[in-house]
């Protein structure tokens, strides 16, 4: 079975936070923040809730940040 994967923009906090911890069962969530304390506490969140994912730095006001996630 493959992975539906989700994208949860401000996941390190308030309802981004809320939105990765709700999801459940096989999905590969991808998380971003704004610093890299933050995305470091959204991998952290992944892990704790038995999830498998992935964080990155992106701020959605830099063209530059959006251009650099959307290469990856």
């Amino acid at each position: 079975m493959t992975k539906k994967t989700v994208l949860i923009t401000g996941a390190s906090r308030g309802i981004g936070k809320a939105i990765l911890e709700s999801f459940q069962g096989d999905y590969f969530l991808i998380g971003t923040g704004t610093s890299d304390a933050s995305v470091e506490n959204i991998l952290e969140n992944i892990k704790a809730h038995n999830q498998v994912g992935e964080a990155f730095k992106l701020d959605l006001g830099d063209r530059s940040s959006i251009k650099e996630l959307t290469s990856i």
